[in-house]
């Protein structure tokens, strides 16, 4: 939950399935998640802070929530395969399908300039001179772009790679692993084993 204003929005489906509490032996101590379904005897609990993701994934599974809403946990699912990989690459506006049915980044190109547009900027650059004006560029948010959608590309294939050949996760965490990334991509930095498990798979199985 939010403690500020800058802090993180309020989930209302993540309130639905989950509550923070303190343990009965240490009503002191530290605050601890638990699930909704607590009150119907699953005794599933996080230490905080948690990621959502993980109780997400829980709930999709625990049949006690269903004594408080028969559709709860179709919501989560629901909630949870729109944020998968898959739908992201497939929704991105940046990808493309390459000739054999891939998607693959879109480059983001500097426009040409042609002598008449060279000497249009001339003259722009002329008139602002004598008129200041901050500019804005928008390929730094371009480039951002790209490299965010190269990077949801990336993770889904590094994903499937995992899956399709029964890698174990943890081999993602091999330096050998990430510096072959490092020499062949700089800008791309793969995911680490703990959010390929708790929460790349789990959306992608959603």
């Amino acid at each position: 939950m939010a403690k500020g204003p800058g802090g993180a929005k309020p989930d209302p489906l993540l309130n639905m399935v989950s509550s923070y509490a303190y343990l009965k032996s240490d009503l002191h101590g530290k605050m601890i998640a638990r699930c909704a379904g607590a009150a119907h005897g699953c005794t599933h609990n996080w230490a905080t802070p948690c990621w959502k993701t993980c109780i997400f994934k829980h709930a999709v599974g625990c049949t006690k929530l269903d004594k408080i809403d028969a559709i709860l946990r179709d919501k989560v699912q629901t909630a949870v395969a729109g944020v998968s990989l898959g739908d992201c690459v497939a929704n991105n506006p940046l990808l493309v399908e390459s000739e054999d049915g891939q998607p693959t980044a879109k480059h983001i190109k500097m426009p040409t300039q042609s002598p008449k547009s060279v000497e249009s900027v001339d003259t722009l650059m002329a008139s602002k001179s004598a008129h200041p004006m901050k500019q804005t560029s928008i390929f730094p948010a371009q480039c951002k772009a790209r490299i965010a959608a190269l990077k949801d590309q990336l993770d889904l294939d590094v994903l499937k790679f995992i899956c399709v050949g029964g890698i174990p996760p943890s081999k993602v965490d091999m330096k050998e692993w990430k510096m072959m990334w490092k020499h062949g991509n700089a800008d791309y930095e793969p995911a680490s084993a703990a959010v390929l498990t708790e929460s790349q798979i789990p959306n992608e199985a959603a």
